[in-house]
């Protein structure tokens, strides 16, 4: 059986091939261009899947994209008595230097950061790989802080996420803005029910590409059930 690629940027909508013979599969493939400045703090994600389906780790994303001392740090909120993993690129040599600890998928936020040291101002940094299909993509949500990303290849409003649906009073969404380095202005709580519980940040765009917190206000893990925001077919 024959792949067909089609590089695209940005969200992909699944395209059907038919044919009479052979039969062919298709995978979307696409990519998600950042450009990080040297000694900023960038909380980002990345949805895309391997194409073959194997685990993605920093080398696989990343590569020589960042120079060496590029530092990459995932929060697991299920994770104890260690939330925090780091992978610092190291140099040259196997995996070109990534420590390869951390496992991308989409439901992960990590933050980035280039040395200040690094010889550039700025890299540009393409993630790319296949668009994920799924109908749904289940990840599970702690209790209290977790570090986070939408699953799939597309910007979404918060108000249309299963974050949103299934948040209690007290949840929290933190956005970092890594041009002033704080969370000033990107700081939302669920305040109770009503009509819109949430203020301003039931009309907050989760961009791909960009990780972000969310508190759940409860003790007890629960699995989130987020659905595909465009089409399969």
């Amino acid at each position: 059986m024959k792949r067909i690629l089609f590089s695209l940027f940005g969200c992909m909508l699944a395209t059907g091939v038919m044919a009479q013979e052979p039969v062919y599969s298709v995978n979307i493939v696409g990519f998600n261009k950042l450009t990080l400045q040297r000694g900023a703090l960038y909380m980002i994600a990345s949805a895309f899947e391997d194409i073959d389906g194997d685990a993605l780790k920093a080398n696989d994303v990343f590569g020589t994209q960042v120079p060496p001392g590029t530092l990459i740090n995932s929060y697991d909120g299920v994770a104890d008595p260690s939330p925090y993993t780091t992978d610092t690129r190291a140099g040259f040599g196997g995996n070109n230097g990534w420590s390869s600890l951390i496992t991308f998928q989409g439901f992960v936020g990590f933050w980035i950061k280039i040395p200040d040291s690094a010889p550039l101002a700025s890299y540009d940094v393409v993630m790319k790989g296949q668009v994920p299909l799924g109908s749904t993509s289940s990840n599970v949500v702690a209790g209290g802080l977790n570090m986070l990303g939408f699953p799939y290849t597309a910007d979404v409003v918060f108000s249309n996420t299963a974050l949103f649906a299934n948040s209690q009073v007290g949840d929290q969404l933190v956005l970092w803005n890594p041009a002033t380095s704080n969370y000033s202005g990107g700081q939302y709580v669920k305040a109770g029910f009503g009509a819109n519980p949430w203020g301003a940040g039931s009309s907050v765009v989760l961009k791909q590409g960009v990780g972000f917190w969310y508190a759940s206000n409860t003790n007890v893990p629960k699995l989130y059930v987020e659905g595909r925001p465009y089409s399969g077919n």
